[in-house]
């Protein structure tokens, strides 16, 4: 099974949606922890909540408890900008194989937001992603292969192997959030990673 990395949208758009976040979030790792050996994480899109890293007999009211410190607030009027943890929990992926080579292990990365991102442009995230599927496809090692593999081999072996793999959960019904997620699902499709 892959790594289940959360990462919680705690922008302060996210706010009316935070009770039916907090009871999703609940119910999915509810039902992952018994699948799980190696834990989940939790991640939130304001760098100063506090994360729950991975590790062994993790509990749903670690996560719970996570859930209830980092709900948005009027006095900590966080605007969600995705990228930089995004980009942070693909960093941490790309050092992980680097250091595990092929043991490493799959990664889930489970978005959950309204998708009102009033700190990212729209062509930001989709740079963002763009540009770390290229760089994916560059460096990508399928695991039992020996020697360099070209372009196509690689790409190809991402398609089937899924090493990595983002999932948006959207709160609400923002049209132009709907429009960017459903623009992402689209432009990765094309690329043939869906």
């Amino acid at each position: 099974m892959a790594l289940q990395l959360f990462l919680v949208d705690n922008g302060i758009t996210m706010k009316q949606h935070w009770p039916e976040a907090c009871k999703l979030l609940r119910t999915l790792t509810w039902r992952l922890l018994e699948y799980d050996d190696d834990g989940m994480e939790l991640y939130f899109t304001d760098p100063t909540a506090e994360v729950v890293p991975s590790r062994r007999n993790e509990e749903v009211n670690d996560f719970v408890r996570a859930m209830e410190k980092a709900c948005p607030s009027s006095q900590r009027a966080h605007k969600t900008d995705i990228v930089p943890m995004l980009k942070q929990l693909m960093n941490k992926y790309a050092i992980d194989v680097c250091g595990r080579g092929l043991h490493a292990k799959k990664k889930m990365i489970i978005v959950l937001t309204d998708g009102v991102w009033q700190g990212s442009s729209h062509e930001r995230v989709f740079d963002f992603f763009q540009y770390e599927l290229r760089s994916l496809e560059q460096w990508y090692q399928p695991p039992n292969t020996i020697g360099q593999l070209s372009l196509e081999a690689r790409k190809e072996a991402l398609r089937k192997e899924r090493p990595i793999s983002v999932q948006f959960v959207q709160f609400g019904s923002d049209a132009a959030a709907t429009i960017l997620l459903q623009q992402l699902d689209e432009d990765f499709a094309r690329a043939g990673y869906m």
